[in-house]
């Protein structure tokens, strides 16, 4: 059986391309790898055609004056000021009254409902986050943050879309730092509430001699 010869892998000649780091320049690609060696396209400067078929244009910025913000990413960045509601009205005495049953929080009503108001507020962060990244890129801002990795958290989008746009127009890390200030206050009132059920439960633990 005669074995067939392996297809050559492409190579992009050296030349002068678009400098890939997006600056307005050409780069010298030597064939394998971007070298140090730059120009302003000025007369003299070889001709190119393409950039290296590899390697993916940089992102392109935005003019100065466009939106950076705008009511979504204000709504995400809130969102876990929810949690502070669900937490305040949490009722621990189903634990309390039976504090060796691991189910007995599944028949608390309040707890049932923190449950379900969790996911509800998961959904609505992917569903804002679908819309928001639409605007962004209907303001003309390329490759914006994906709505997809609202799956991993709502703040893992906040901050992801706010680093991008902070790269493309030079500011719009405000969202991080409002939500960071509001997760922090949720986790300040989760941990008082943590310790205050703890508490009642310790308590209500009979003393034995």
């Amino acid at each position: 059986m005669t074995d067939l010869p392996h297809s050559p892998i492409p190579m992009t000649p050296a030349g002068w391309y678009p400098d890939h780091t997006g600056a307005p320049q050409l780069r010298w690609w030597d064939g394998t790898a971007w070298t140090d060696s730059i120009s302003d396209g000025s007369v003299g400067t070889p001709s190119y055609s393409a950039a290296p078929y590899a390697l993916r244009p940089a992102p392109t910025g935005v003019p100065t004056g466009t939106p950076v913000y705008n009511p979504i990413i204000w709504i995400m960045a809130l969102l876990p000021l929810l949690g502070i509601v669900t937490l305040l009205t949490l009722d621990a005495s189903a634990l309390v009254a039976s504090p060796t049953d691991p189910l007995a929080l599944y028949r608390d009503p309040g707890y049932l409902a923190t449950l379900a108001l969790g996911w509800i507020v998961f959904g609505a962060a992917v569903i804002l986050a679908y819309f928001d990244r639409k605007r962004l890129l209907r303001d003309g801002y390329d490759r914006p943050f994906h709505w997809a990795w609202t799956f991993f958290g709502g703040g893992v989008y906040v901050i992801g879309r706010s680093i991008i746009v902070r790269r493309r127009s030079g500011r719009g890390l405000a969202p991080i730092w409002l939500w960071i200030g509001v997760t922090l206050v949720v986790t300040v009132v989760a941990l008082a509430k943590v310790g205050q059920m703890m508490s009642s439960l310790i308590n209500s633990i009979p003393l034995t001699s």
